[in-house]
């Protein structure tokens, strides 16, 4: 396992999640030290992604003279 403080994971984030991908060696940010996150390759299948309905928020229901504006 590779590790990077937050600031240099940071300065190179994309460079860094291509290595991960590529190699699937995880790398542990630390922060003053201590360590934050793990950054690891996900696996196929691992994390199932789920549509969910937007909830009926501020905005929703326009009233007066914006009604049907954008």
């Amino acid at each position: 396992m590779k590790f990077l403080t937050v600031t240099k994971a940071k300065a190179i984030l994309t460079a860094l999640v291509m290595e991960v991908e590529k190699t699937g060696i995880p790398v542990c940010i630390t922060r003053n030290g201590i360590p934050a996150v793990i950054l690891r390759k996900v696996r196929e299948g691992e994390i199932g992604l789920v549509v969910e309905e937007p909830q009926a928020g501020k905005g929703e229901n326009l009233r007066g003279s914006r009604k049907g504006r954008l």
